[in-house]
């Protein structure tokens, strides 16, 4: 479930945690995903860390995965008057990726020399 990174253990992020977040994110409207997103990501942290160091699942948040953490996250319902296409889903699934790429540069240590 997990590797290692620089020292850092670092949980592995599947297809399917993708595309829950992204299929989350659709029920907001646009210009809130990054805010959005950004609170899925540190919840799933935070549950992930409660699990490592208790032993058991965050009794909110689930795993520590992101698709248990929008699960146990009742979604609102889908924003009103929104049509999804496909481009909502590709930018909400950008967006994503990105949200967690920055995540994950921000735990890594830069090397030392």
């Amino acid at each position: 479930w997990a590797r290692k990174v620089d020292s850092i253990l670092v949980r592995r992020v599947l297809i399917s945690d993708l595309l829950a977040a992204r299929q989350y994110l659709m029920a907001f409207p646009e210009p809130i995903w990054p805010e959005i997103i950004a609170g899925v990501i540190a919840r799933t942290h935070a549950a992930d860390k409660f699990r490592k160091r208790l032993g058991k699942y965050h009794p909110k948040w689930g795993d520590g995965t992101l698709m248990e953490g929008i699960r146990q996250n009742n979604a609102p319902a889908p924003f009103p008057n929104a049509t999804i296409t496909s481009q909502e889903h590709m930018r909400a699934l950008a967006l994503v990726s990105s949200a967690l790429s920055v995540k994950g540069a921000n735990q890594t240590r830069a090397p030392q020399s």
